[in-house]
């Protein structure tokens, strides 16, 4: 894709290096100028699409990797057992419940 960007004018060598909808906009006008542009127009297509596809799945891989990592470490350093629905740093569960229901009944 870089030889046919070098090889069109400088606008559209940079529209088409820059983004998929660049490169599907020169494509479109080359295709429309016949002959030989209008055949590497189809593959300047196809690799741009390509390419994006290639660029998104990455991308989704490294997220899903991020997102696995951030559950084991939650599932790692966050409380267990009666703890873990507290609200109140070092009271237990029936403590914490016990404090909402004194304080709902103050109200």
């Amino acid at each position: 894709m870089a030889d046919a960007a070098a090889s069109l004018p400088a606008d559209a060598g940079t529209a088409l290096s820059d983004s998929l909808a660049g490169a599907m906009a020169v494509s479109e006008q080359m295709t429309a100028t016949g002959g030989d542009a209008a055949s590497l127009a189809a593959q300047i297509a196809e690799v741009a699409q390509t390419a994006f596809m290639d660029a998104s799945q990455h991308a989704m891989l490294i997220s899903a990797i991020i997102a696995g990592v951030t559950a084991a470490l939650m599932l790692l350093t966050l409380p267990k057992g009666d703890k873990a629905l507290s609200a109140e740093p070092g009271l237990t569960l029936e403590e914490t419940e016990a404090a909402h229901v004194e304080a709902d009944a103050t109200r």
